[in-house]
């Protein structure tokens, strides 16, 4: 029910980008490696449970690919705005029979494998290493960039307000004459001036946009009922993975009101500030423990710090539980969480937004619950 629930909800906002796209298209549109990934999951726990169950290759395999292509089609005819793709079908698939695998005795020869500990606790530390390079804000694209103003769709309300000024980097940008993507590339900031407008209600109203020539976001901004959403591209962006938005109140500002909207990227955070008759700023820690940004199928607007350090504990948990339970066999397993514990602690650091003691204590917490049931299940008595 929950694949069905996630892949049939109907998204008319997206309805103009699905109509370009293929439906033979392998990887499609600006957020492809993302998709890619989150569709080989979607269907993993399925696999899992066809392999557990004993189901046969073959009518797993018939299963497995029966089902996306119904998902597919019911998308194509049926919902509003869904993208219906082979590349779609062909991970759903292969997502199904990797659970498959696992559950039908690849996960126990996995589980014995010698090899197994180091290998996770390497691919934890790298993917830190990886988002502190993948989060550095890069505007690229091939030419010519377009920049959008009030940019009008038939599925987004139109914003009214005039924008009166447009800067990447310092540099202001006019829609007739736009600087060279090439020298844009190292710039780490956005900023905008328009009047405030808030036509439209609460539905999501885009305000700018500055897209590159295959009509992909390298920046926007857009009104979320009473609050302003910004994103910038970077390096994961560039890489066609997620790019995070970041949403700052409005705060008391009344139509017609002047505004400035302006994003940076500094060493170790991100601000995002709306500036009127007063003046909103949403400071959040930018550093290597935030990877799930990049592909977390559900990757909110990140309007508080609350809700960013929850996420990215959330996905130091989850590490803790894949660390514990890769050591589930060997010998001594405590070596491989205090190298994790200690890797997360400096890489953090280095790449400028260190980890917190919660962010340490979440990461220690995942394993040290999977260590326990451990021990449990090892003194559960035998049944008679």
């Amino acid at each position: 029910m929950l694949i069905f629930f996630l892949t049939l909800r109907g998204s008319p906002g997206s309805a103009a980008a699905v109509a370009a796209t293929p439906w033979w298209c392998l990887a499609c549109g600006p957020m492809a490696g993302a998709d890619l990934f989150q569709n080989l999951l979607l269907f993993l726990p399925l696999g899992l449970v066809l392999g557990l169950a004993r189901w046969r290759w073959t009518g797993s395999a018939l299963l497995l690919l029966a089902i996306p292509i119904g998902i597919e089609v019911t998308q194509a005819l049926l919902r509003t705005g869904r993208d219906a793709a082979l590349g779609d079908v062909l991970a759903n698939a292969a997502g199904g029979l990797l659970g498959w695998w696992l559950g039908a005795g690849g996960l126990t020869r996995l589980a014995r494998w010698p090899l197994l500990a180091p290998t996770a606790v390497t691919l934890f530390l790298s993917q830190l290493t990886l988002t502190a390079f993948l989060g550095q804000p890069t505007p690229v694209g091939p030419a010519p960039w377009q920049l959008r103003l009030n940019p009008v769709s038939s599925h987004r309300p139109t914003y009214i307000g005039e924008i009166q000024e447009v800067s990447l980097g310092g540099t202001r940008l006019r829609a007739d004459s736009l600087p060279a993507p090439a020298s844009m590339a190292a710039a780490g900031s956005f900023g905008a001036s328009f009047v405030w407008d808030t036509t439209g209600g609460s539905s999501l109203t885009p305000i700018l946009r500055l897209d590159d020539a295959r009509g992909w976001e390298i920046f926007s901004v857009d009104r979320r009922d009473r609050a302003v959403g910004m994103t910038l591209r970077t390096r994961a962006g560039a890489l066609r993975l997620r790019n995070p938005v970041f949403r700052v109140p409005a705060g008391s500002a009344t139509p017609g009101e002047m505004l400035s909207a302006d994003l940076s990227f500094g060493r170790g955070e991100i601000r995002a500030t709306i500036s009127g008759d007063s003046s909103l700023t949403l400071v959040l820690p930018w550093g290597a423990q935030h990877g799930w940004v990049f592909i977390n199928p559900f990757t909110p607007v990140q309007h508080s710090t609350a809700a960013w350090q929850w996420w990215t504990r959330a996905w130091l948990f989850g590490w803790g539980l894949v660390i514990a339970a890769v050591s589930w066999h060997a010998a001594r397993r405590w070596p491989w969480m205090v190298i994790a514990t200690v890797g997360l602690w400096l890489l953090t650091h280095l790449a400028g937004a260190g980890a917190t003691w919660l962010d340490e204590v979440a990461l220690a917490l995942g394993w040290v619950l999977l260590e326990l049931s451990r021990n449990a299940l090892r003194r559960r008595p035998a049944a008679a």
